[in-house]
Parts: C-alpha cells; structure tokens; sequence
C-alpha cells in the first residue's frame, strides 16, 4: 500500500492552499464563492455538493455555513435559475452540499434553506409518480419531460431519507415509472431526454432559448462505405438530436446518475428489477459502446457512436465496480474494467498526464482525478496495486503540472502549458474537486469500499 507518511504534509499544505484561495480570490462582492474566475454573480450553489465534502474532510465547517448564512437572502430561484428556467438535474448539488453541512454542523440556518429548497423542488418537479425536467419561473409551470440526469436528484433524496421520510417512496415511484420506457426496451439504454408530452414546438423552443441543442460528430463502430459513413454522420444526429426529443444515449451523466441510483435501491430493497435493469444497461454499453476496450460516450440508434472523453471512460469504470462490489460480482466486469483502465493508461503523455481524448491536446484536471479514483476502484477489487500506483502517480502529476499562482489550471497541453481561455482557465469547481483527489492520496492506505464515509468522498454523480 501507498505511505502517507512522508507525503501527508505536503498534501494537507495543498489542501490548505486551495482553501485559502476560496476565501481570499474566488469570493463575489456579496462575499459568495463564485462559480468562474475572474469571479462573477453566478455562485457555486448549484454545484454546492462539489466541495462541502472536502471542505468538511478538512475542517472549513464554519466557512461554508458563512456562506449559507450570506446566501439566505437570496431565493432559491435566484441562487438556481438560468435563463428564468429552473433545470431538475442542476439542483441536486445544491440539496446535497446543504444537507451534509447541516447534517455535519447542525446549523438552524442552513436546516432553514434546506427544508425550503426541499418544498420547492418537491412543488415544481414532482408530479404523478414523475419527475419533471424543467421549471419556467415566468410561466410558473413544470414541463414534463425527463432528464435521466435528474436521477443524482432521485439519489440525493435516498441519502435524505432518513430525515425527509416522503422522499424515499417518491423516489421508488419515479423510478418504477422512468423503467417502463420504450427506448430501454429496445436499446438497454436510456435517452438523454424523453417528451412525456409536450408538442414539439414549444420543447424545441424551450431548449433553443436555453442553448442545449448541440450537434455532434459522430462515427460508426463498422466499417462502412465513403458514402454511407457520410450519410450518417449527417442525417443520423440529425434525426436523433432534433427530430425525436433526445433519443440518443450520454453516458457521462445522463445515463451513469440513473444507474448508480439503481444501485443504491437495490442495495437498500433487494428488489429483482433493479439490479436485472444495472446488468442490462451494462451489458448494453459494452456492445453498443464499446470498441476494442475505448469507451463511447455518445449513441446513437442504428450503431452511431462518438466521444471518446475521459470522464465516460472513468464513470463506465466506476459502474462496474460499484455493481460488482454492491449488485453481483461478475468476473467479466472486473475484467473489462482492467482493460478498459489499461487502454487509456496507455494514452499518457511524456509528462504523464492524460488527454481528453485520445486525439486532443490539452488534458482536464477533474478528469484526470476521477480517472485516478477509478483506477483505486480497481485496485481494490482486483487486488493489483499498479492500478493503485497509477492513482497516486497521476494525482502528482497533476499536482506537478496544473498548478498556478492564483489556483490550479483546468487544462494544460502535453507540453505542460496551460490553456487559457476567457475565464475559467482557473476554474473554482474545480479546484475545490481536486480536494477529492488529495484526500484520496491520504486514505491510499485504506479500502474505500469498507469505508462508508471514503465511499460517499469519493462518488461522482
């Protein structure tokens, strides 16, 4: 196993760094940790449970209850909204961080803004045994139609329960519900949004003025003609993206948040269905998005695949091994995780750090310390320790390459430069993101899955 004992310092110093950094640079005038650097009015609310852990991991207690007690006069609609639209799968973060610091803490305030964000999201989402998409503050209204991204909502409310007893029967139903899907049936997969049944027009409109029509360049696990690879690229995401209300698949998070909260129900009822729709979606994945060990994040029906980003190679990974430890141990699982974790280790640069993908030329610092927790993952399970060498290697590098005067950079190149961009080139979310990746060089030590409170540390969702 990794010492800690010459390291631990160091990494505390880090840490402390990082902190400090928040309290001194990233702060608003209103006094609120903001989301971008150069710093602006946008807060980190609606990302609030990406650093509440690690903050509390190492003592800042009283700052983030600072900074509930500074955010209370702002309305729940205000700390949340984009574009006057409230979006399902934005809030989670923000019910998480409250509830763990009150949990931690105790503090009346921050029970206050919590027991409220709960009516509220309770009020504008949830309806009929569903959980609405989006909330239109200046019509007053929720559109039915479904993020399965907005299942980190459904997981948030199962660590809530025992608090907010209604929340965890509403989760089973919404669930029971999402399950019964046409596309799932077909595909084994789940659709990166589904119109219950709004018409077309107006969803279309909906999504323009928020800007979450994107296209994308897909490619064909076959090898096809000139002519027909052609084609597909044009008319295929055509079809899919605009035509048929999102139905193409994401893995990272659209697809990854309702499987891990699959996990969780089955760990917690045992029920059958859970864990038959965790094993089918796996096996859905790995034969329609994966090649030669390469992860796809994007699919598209008729065998369309593209997007080779890291973060759906790591999250993939820590589905197969948060089902083998907590659904059924199936030896082929760990082993594609194996090669799945081997194939991009040997994607590194020079300098040790991995890119986006394969073809790019600048890394993501949270990607990398996810990857580096997945691979940990495996080592657990697996017994390897080079997969745990690998964890702690890529972390320091990290640490070695992306660091600058005012916090750590978001992207650098395989030259180690940084990659400036007009703002967050220096990115708050994720500097407090990268406070995950030193606790994990200081519990190396220890198995994360025999840990309840490394096992919460270290979710992505």
């Amino acid at each position: 196993m990794y010492s800690i004992s010459s390291a631990g310092a160091k990494v505390v110093d880090v840490a402390k760094q990082i902190i400090n950094n928040f309290k001194t640079l990233y702060l608003n005038q209103e006094g609120l940790i903001s989301r971008t650097y150069p710093v602006s009015q946008r807060t980190i609310f609606d990302n609030f449970d990406d650093i509440v852990p690690f903050f509390i991991y190492f003592g800042e207690e009283s700052f983030l209850v600072e900074q509930v007690h500074r955010a209370e006069r702002f309305s729940f609609e205000t700390l949340l909204a984009q574009n006057n639209l409230i979006y399902s799968y934005l809030i989670d973060e923000y019910l998480g961080g409250l509830y763990a610091l009150w949990k931690r803490t105790g503090d009346k305030t921050t029970k206050r803004v919590l027991d409220q964000a709960v009516n509220q999201v309770t009020t504008y989402f949830i309806n009929n045994n569903d959980l609405f998409g989006v909330y239109d503050i200046d019509k007053r209204k929720g559109y039915r139609f479904r993020y399965y991204w907005s299942a980190g909502l459904l997981e948030t409310f199962l660590e809530m329960a025992p608090d907010y007893e209604q929340l965890e029967g509403q989760v089973e139903d919404i669930v029971k519900t999402w399950l019964v899907n046409p596309y799932f049936e077909k595909h084994g997969l789940f659709p990166f949004r589904w119109n219950v049944d709004l018409p077309c027009a107006a969803f279309y409109e909906l999504l323009a003025r928020h800007g979450r029509i994107r296209r994308n360049q897909p490619q064909r696990l076959s090898s096809d003609g000139w002519m027909r690879s052609r084609l597909s690229r044009c008319k295929e995401p055509f079809t899919f993206h605009y035509l048929n209300s999102g139905l193409f698949t994401q893995i990272m998070k659209v697809n990854s948040t309702f499987i891990f909260t699959l996990i969780e129900l089955f760990k917690r009822t045992k029920k059958e269905e859970y864990k038959e729709a965790v094993l089918r979606w796996i096996a859905s994945v790995r034969q329609k998005m994966i090649k030669d060990d390469i992860v796809f994040g994007l699919y598209f029906p008729g065998g369309v695949v593209s997007d080779t980003s890291l973060t759906h190679t790591f999250i993939f990974v820590d589905v197969l091994m948060d089902s083998y430890v907590f659904v059924e141990q199936d030896p082929s699982h760990l082993r594609l995780a194996k090669a799945i974790v081997d194939k991009r280790l040997k994607t590194r640069w020079d300098n040790g750090l991995i890119p986006i993908s394969p073809d790019t030329d600048k890394d993501h610092i949270d990607q990398i310390i996810d990857f580096a927790i997945s691979s940990r993952r495996v080592a657990e399970v697996s017994g390897d320790l080079i997969y745990l060498e690998a964890s702690r290697d890529l972390i320091e590098k990290v640490l070695c390459f992306h660091q600058g005067k005012e916090g750590f950079y978001t992207h650098v190149n395989q030259q180690g430069q940084p990659v400036h961009r007009d703002s967050n080139t220096i990115d708050p979310k994720y500097n407090g993101l990268l406070l995950k990746g030193l606790i994990n060089l200081l519990t190396l030590d220890q198995k994360m899955y025999e840990s309840k409170e490394l096992t919460d540390i270290f979710k992505d969702r």
